[in-house]
């Protein structure tokens, strides 16, 4: 072929060669297999032996691919060529029989039937594992179902959420529950997310890998049939969590860097670092934010778990929680324990609690609560705990914008009002609402932040819950 027919600088023939050559099977030609992230036809991740990891997806038609290890190895199949030494020249002719063979054709069609196989085969394999490994009240309580202890037996545990009721017990080996008043609302956990979380299959899947690694921190809280051993595997479980906590680091890489993306600043990350570590999951760093429940034999805030957040995947946060969970509580580093607390500020979720802390100016003598998104007894139980120790002089209902943030708000008002008046409590009660959906929300947008509520208070060491 000369040049009068095929010119040096043909950009319709480049074009060619990025839109009709099926960039995933010619790299199975170059050594790359792919690999459990890949999702034909949008997206593919294709692994070389030597270790180098590409992304391949098509924008307008154009083959892309990228090196989430090096920025500067990006571009299409011809870019591709050119890393590997290849002139523009040399392209081309590599590159021309390509678009007259249909061997890479078929090698694609074969490619993506075998990766349809495998992801079919490794969600059903998923599924599986989350009914077999995941204990179903774990997750009915960190979304607010409460155990009625008084009408549960070791075979069927009683949760109310609301006016709605749900029966918990196993079978086979699997956590299974029903609905005595429907009968479609049934299954295992995974009914249990679809029927009452997250209806969407994708959404409730994200949500329950959540708990893979917080396996082994939970037990059952129904102890009717065997009071010691309940005891005992709830001491079990404290232990493991302080030794998982104890391992963590502190807040460092990608993990601080999501925390500042989301608009909080070095310094009160630093003033509450006490709270937070790193955690790795699956290769991918995460806050830990630390939750803690009352015991009442020690009498003494213990460790429970912890809320998970992270930048995640596909540019999407994750969220997540690992072992029981209770409140999460943000203490300033420099707060003088032997001066009252001025106000107990309660949001929704950690990073809403710490935005709204940086936006009051981060008062020293102000506490900062998350439930971490849901409410049970154990939450309620820490609440009521901390008021008794610390007694603050307001409490401050700072719940998200929306309708269960505004229901939620309500009933806790009517919680800390029975408790004013069992324990003669001279507390104010307040409500804070911002104007986005939360806290974190109007941070990022730039909104006015409240007048600083910082008082005169000498910088003192201290950040313990108990006086």
């Amino acid at each position: 072929m000369d040049t009068k027919t095929a010119p040096r600088h043909d950009s319709a023939e480049l074009t060619r060669f990025t839109r009709d050559i099926p960039f995933p099977a010619f790299l199975l030609s170059h050594g790359f297999a792919p690999q459990e992230g890949s999702k034909p036809p949008s997206h593919y991740e294709m692994l070389h032996p030597s270790g180098r990891l590409l992304h391949l997806n098509q924008r307008g038609g154009t083959w892309l691919y990228r090196n989430p290890a090096n920025p500067e190895d990006k571009g299409t199949i011809i870019n591709f060529l050119q890393k590997e030494g290849l002139t523009l020249g040399e392209v081309r002719i590599a590159l021309r029989p390509e678009l007259q063979s249909a061997d890479l054709p078929q090698r694609q069609q074969q490619m993506d039937l075998q990766i349809g196989q495998a992801n079919r085969r490794a969600a059903r394999e998923e599924l599986q594992r989350f009914v077999r490994d995941i204990p179903l009240p774990q997750v009915m309580e960190d979304q607010g179902w409460v155990l009625d202890r008084s009408e549960s037996s070791r075979n069927a545990m009683k949760y109310r959420c609301g006016s709605e009721v749900l029966i918990v017990g196993q079978k086979e080996g699997r956590w299974v529950y029903f609905n005595p008043l429907d009968r479609q609302d049934n299954g295992t956990v995974v009914n249990f997310m679809i029927h009452h979380v997250e209806p969407n299959l994708g959404k409730a899947r994200a949500l329950l890998r959540s708990y893979s690694d917080g396996k082994g921190l939970w037990s059952p809280a129904i102890s009717v049939a065997s009071p010691g051993i309940a005891g005992e595997q709830e001491k079990e479980k404290t232990r493991q969590a302080r030794e998982q906590w104890r391992e963590l680091p502190p807040v460092s890489g990608k993990a601080r860097d999501y925390l500042l993306s989301r608009g909080l600043e070095p310094h009160t990350l630093e003033v509450y670092g006490r709270a937070m570590r790193t955690e790795t999951i699956h290769g991918h760093e995460n806050i830990a934010f630390a939750h803690v429940r009352f015991d009442d034999v020690t009498e003494a805030f213990a460790l429970s778990g912890w809320e998970r957040k992270g930048p995640g995947r596909n540019g999407k946060s994750f969220s997540g929680f690992a072992g029981g969970k209770g409140i999460a509580v943000f203490a300033h580093q420099e707060r003088d324990k032997q001066l009252p607390i001025q106000a107990l500020h309660i949001c929704e979720a950690s990073i809403d609690a710490l935005s709204k802390a940086q936006m009051d100016g981060l008062p020293r003598q102000h506490l900062y609560l998350s439930t971490g998104g849901g409410w049970g007894k154990e939450t309620e139980k820490a609440l009521l705990a901390l008021l008794d120790r610390q007694r603050p002089q307001e409490v401050i209902l700072a719940l998200d914008n929306d309708l269960a943030g505004q229901q939620k708000t309500k009933e806790i008002t009517e919680l800390l009002t029975g408790w004013q008046e069992k324990n003669a409590g001279q507390i104010t009660i307040t409500e804070a609402v911002p104007k986005g959906k939360d806290w974190n929300e109007d941070l990022q947008a730039g909104r006015a932040p409240q007048e600083s509520l910082e008082q005169a208070c000498e910088p003192t060491h201290g950040t313990s819950l108990d006086r």
